[in-house]
């Protein structure tokens, strides 16, 4: 799928139509894992989590955008996505939106604070 469509999209839209037809072939294979797993198996790895998941990284994205842009490209890679992990992370964790996360955060931050008490002592 995704030869057929760099083909056709390369040469109407360039650099974009590669970015379109990879889009479109990797939201087609996990589309058919999907429905392979819901058909045999009647699994569905996504529960409601994962859609609060989703429209969380896409409000934050959204708001991380809107910083004003430096002159310097690699000082706007720090900016962006420092900012768009920091507030991804404080938000998962705060809202318990995930139990994994919550659960590393929680061992991590115990074993650091473990391992400075034997420093200080």
């Amino acid at each position: 799928i995704n030869v057929g469509l760099n083909w056709v999209l390369i040469a109407h839209f360039g650099l974009v139509g590669c970015g379109i037809a990879t889009l479109v072939s990797i939201s087609f294979f996990n589309y058919m894992k999907y429905t392979h797993l819901k058909r045999l198996y009647n699994l569905t790895p996504f529960t409601i989590g994962s859609v609060k998941i989703i429209v969380l990284a896409i409000v934050l994205y959204s708001i991380v955008f809107l910083v004003p842009k430096t002159e310097s490209h690699f000082v706007n890679l720090f900016i962006y996505s420092g900012s768009f992990a920091l507030m991804f992370s404080f938000t998962i964790y705060r809202f318990k939106l995930s139990p994994d996360i919550n659960s590393f955060i929680d061992r991590s931050y115990n074993s650091v604070q473990q391992h400075i008490k034997k420093i200080l002592r």
